[in-house]
């Protein structure tokens, strides 16, 4: 009971009778005070920095209303931007920013490479193909991008030249096919784009959209639209070629994926052709069928081999270095 007044503005009946135990009472009374006072300071700091906070976040909505009042923006445009804002800024809030980390830009190109791979990997888990590839995806993880998108914006159309594959990461997307027709022995979308009985498919956390891009040239077939605040992570298909092409394996086992998910798209239907192509071509499928995960053993195999060989003929130079 005494040793808590002393770190508090409070009394009590104990008083000190000799010089010990004066000299106890002081340096206890000492510390207390230097105690007390460090932790009201920080309890005061703590609150000025939320008010501070609070109030800069008020601000700028604040002056987004403003701005966008004094601009004349229409109220359907103005509640799009609003909304989005609102979204991305709890989004920030939630998570750590790489931005806001100012010694990651010391990283080495490298070390970036694999912290962006790392990052993102776990999006990409869901498709069979990347899944097998394992950590072979950092070799191509620059090709990869993430992408924020406000209710209501459009990813693609129809008729559009396609240039990346989408993986959803948060979120949902609208899909609507659209209407094909045969103009010179190619596919293209018909004048009238979209059947009035066309059914919208939603396009799910974890799903994709838009492989065959990758492994051959692809015009969209209908038109992606976000139906609430998403995050997508973009691949190029152009970065992604370029930069499979530089590890040897892993464009033979790419490749031969490619061809078997090629015979697989030929034997499509026109009706059934899609950009959420694996409603009717299974990842899981073309994997097994191209033998993905024995090429890859078969590639570890030979370079086993061949690190053997070199081993053996290192030892064979020692010995007869040695016996010369």
């Amino acid at each position: 009971h005494w040793s808590l007044t002393q770190f508090t503005p409070a009394s009590m009946e104990v008083l000190p009778q000799n010089t010990t135990e004066r000299t106890f009472a002081v340096i206890t009374l000492l510390f207390a005070m230097v105690t007390f006072s460090s932790f009201l300071s920080m309890l005061t700091t703590s609150m000025n920095q939320l008010r501070n906070i609070s109030g800069n976040e008020s601000r700028q909505f604040w002056l987004l209303r403003r701005y966008l009042r004094d601009w004349r923006i229409p109220k359907r445009v103005s509640s799009r931007i609003q909304r989005y804002l609102e979204y991305a800024y709890l989004q920030q809030k939630q998570r750590l920013q790489e931005k806001e980390v100012e010694l990651l830009s010391l990283l080495s190109e490298p070390l970036r490479e694999e912290l962006r791979h790392e990052t993102l990997k776990l999006h990409l888990a869901g498709h069979p193909l990347w899944l097998n590839c394992g950590s072979d995806t950092k070799f191509f993880s620059r090709a990869l991008t993430s992408v924020a998108l406000a209710r209501g914006d459009i990813v693609f159309g129809c008729g559009e030249q396609a240039t990346r594959m989408c993986f959803i990461s948060n979120g949902m997307l609208e899909y609507a096919r659209g209407q094909l027709s045969i103009c010179d022995g190619l596919v293209m979308p018909a004048q009238e784009k979209h059947a009035e009985d066309a059914e919208t498919e939603y396009v799910l956390i974890g799903q994709w959209v838009t492989e065959a891009v990758l492994w051959t040239h692809w015009v969209h077939i209908g038109d992606l639209q976000a139906s609430t605040e998403c995050q997508v992570i973009h691949v190029s298909a152009s970065l992604f070629g370029e930069l499979i092409r530089h590890n040897k394996p892993l464009w033979l086992r790419m490749r031969r994926y490619a061809q078997t998910f090629l015979i697989a798209l030929n034997e499509m239907d026109l009706e059934d052709m899609t950009d959420l192509t694996q409603k009717h071509i299974s990842p899981s499928k073309v994997v097994e069928d191209a033998c993905f995960a024995e090429c890859k053993e078969a590639h570890e195999a030979e370079d086993g081999d061949s690190d053997s060989v070199l081993a053996m003929v290192a030892n064979m130079f020692a010995r007869m270095c040695g016996s010369g």
